[in-house]
């Protein structure tokens, strides 16, 4: 856990946005930007703590301005603009990592009131962090090596039936276990970091996040709430399969129904639907999405 009381004070849909043009905290020549984040949780100031039962939260706490454009969304920008939203993003991450007190290097993007966004304004954050969080730290002992469970992943049961599409040798689909109905894993082929990808996978995996989150809006609704991340290694782990995971944030209990109460009170899940079907669905959604069958 990290206690950051500054955030407190930050401001939520303010009527003067601070990364559109004009405002003091961008540059208005860029399409793409990374600036600091004005109420950071991580800083490289920070001090106190009581080991070991706290450390300091040394760190950088950045935004990732994704547009100019206030009106619009990631789901809605052109493959190459995408490209170097995405680009921009794990170059600074990979950056961020060569310093020595930094354990990991976190990103996630929120859509949506109720997924934890304060500014509508296309944006996304990066954290680099003192500690390895515990799902990332869980992750490195089943992403490694020939005992890799995301490479294991087509040989469980039923796998086939809960891929959703493919583009070149990046495959989507609903995991076996998922947290939510429609959580999606974006995977490509095995390697630590994401920014280690080469340009053609690097396409085809933002090629692929674009048609993820187009089809969650053609399947839940436009302005699906959702959170997105990237999962790279972490320093010092050995080897890791890095991937995205697009985790929507389901409201409409007319839609879909699963409980709340025992995620919340015990940490596991709990769901009223089979992975299998929900692929199914978002299959036959992309099928009219497109208009062409899925490969």
């Amino acid at each position: 856990m990290t206690i950051a009381p500054n955030r407190s004070s930050r401001p939520v849909l303010p009527a003067n946005c601070p990364f559109c043009p004009g405002s003091s905290e961008i540059d208005s020549s860029l399409d793409v930007q990374i600036i600091p984040n004005r109420f950071p949780p991580y800083t490289l100031s920070a001090g106190g703590g009581t080991p070991p039962f706290s450390i300091p939260a040394y760190g950088v706490s950045e935004i990732v301005v994704e547009s100019l454009n206030h009106n619009t969304d990631f789901s809605e920008f052109g493959l190459d603009h995408a490209l170097k939203v995405v680009r921009t993003t794990l170059e600074r991450m990979r950056q961020l990592q060569e310093d020595p007190k930094i354990k990991y290097v976190h990103f996630f993007r929120n859509r949506g009131r109720s997924g934890g966004v304060s500014i509508t304004h296309p944006h996304s954050q990066i954290f680099a962090l003192p500690f390895v969080p515990p799902r990332i730290a869980k992750e490195t002992e089943h992403l490694n090596g020939h005992r890799c469970a995301l490479c294991k992943a087509n040989t469980l049961p039923g796998h086939a039936e809960r891929v959703v599409l493919s583009r070149g040798e990046v495959v989507v689909y609903v995991p076996y276990a998922p947290r939510t109905p429609y959580e999606l894993i974006i995977q490509p082929t095995h390697t630590r970091y994401l920014w280690d990808l080469g340009s053609a996978q690097s396409v085809d995996l933002v090629y692929a996040l674009l048609l993820a989150l187009k089809l969650l809006d053609w399947t839940l609704g436009d302005e699906t709430v959702y959170t997105l991340t990237f999962h790279n290694s972490p320093k010092e782990a050995e080897d890791f399969h890095a991937h995205v995971e697009l985790i929507p944030v389901i409201t409409d209990r007319k839609r879909v129904r699963f409980s709340r109460g025992l995620e919340r009170s015990s940490g596991s899940y709990l769901l009223d639907t089979l992975p299998e079907d929900k692929a199914h669905e978002l299959r036959t959604n992309l099928e009219e999405l497109v208009r062409i069958k899925p490969s």
